[in-house]
């Protein structure tokens, strides 16, 4: 069964303030990237991405524990 897995970055905001998801999930699936990329200069802002959904085993602990609610689970 296909996974897609959805950040609303708009709702995530600066994920390096909150990085939940990134210390609740037991198959890491989610990886932090700056928003800006500058030489020399580290970015002020981050987002989160699912780059290994297919390891997800939908146990949705990302989804709960997201204070903002900006992640969405989809099974096709």
């Amino acid at each position: 069964m296909p996974i897609r897995i959805e950040v609303d970055t708009e709702k995530c905001g600066n994920a390096m303030e909150c990085k939940i998801c990134l210390r609740v999930c037991p198959q890491r699936v989610f990886m932090m990237f700056p928003s800006t990329y500058e030489k020399y200069k580290l970015s002020e802002r981050f987002y989160i991405r699912p780059v290994h959904a297919v390891a997800c085993v939908l146990c949705n602990l990302c989804v709960e524990k997201c204070p903002k609610g900006a992640i969405r689970i989809i099974t096709q």
